[in-house]
C-alpha cells in the first residue's frame, strides 16, 4: 500500500495493516521480535529557564492555556523566600494536559524568557508550594 493510500484510512487501519504485513514491529539483532517500552507522561511538568522575578501566580496563569493547573511552584534558593533559582513545576489535571503543556508552551515566552517545558522526572516526590 502506497502512502497516499494510507492518508485514506483510519489510524488504527493503518496500524493493523503494518503488523499484517509484518514491518510495525521492531525486530532484535537476532531476529526475534523485542518488547516495546511504553512512555507515559505524568500530570506534572518542570519549567526552566523562568525569570527571577516570575511567581507561582504567573506559572499558573500561563499554563492555564492548556488545561486545569492544580499546583504551580516556582523554586526558591536555600534561605531565600524571594530569590528564585529560575525553575518550577506545573502540575495538571490529567495527563494529557501536562503532554499538551509540553508540547504547546515548550519555547513559549514569559518574561521576556524562552522558557523550556519538560516532563517532570522527578514526579512522585513530595510537593510544597502553592495551588
Amino acid at each position: 500500500m502506497d502512502p497516499e493510500q494510507q492518508l485514506d484510512m483510519a489510524l488504527d487501519d493503518v496500524v493493523d495493516q503494518s503488523k499484517a504485513v509484518g514491518y510495525g514491529a521492531p525486530m532484535g539483532d537476532d531476529g526475534t521480535q523485542r518488547q516495546v517500552e511504553t512512555i507515559t507522561v505524568g500530570k506534572r511538568c518542570y519549567v526552566g529557564n523562568l525569570s527571577w522575578r516570575t511567581s507561582w501566580q504567573d506559572l499558573k496563569d500561563h499554563f492555564r492555556q492548556v488545561g486545569n493547573v492544580v499546583f504551580a511552584e516556582v523554586m526558591m534558593e536555600p534561605g531565600s523566600e524571594r530569590r528564585s533559582k529560575g525553575c518550577g513545576i506545573v502540575e495538571f489535571d490529567t495527563a494529557e494536559e501536562a503532554t499538551q503543556a509540553i508540547q504547546d508552551l515548550n519555547e513559549s515566552v514569559l518574561h521576556d524568557r524562552n522558557i523550556l517545558v519538560r516532563e517532570d522526572r522527578e514526579e512522585g516526590r513530595g510537593r510544597g508550594g502553592r495551588y
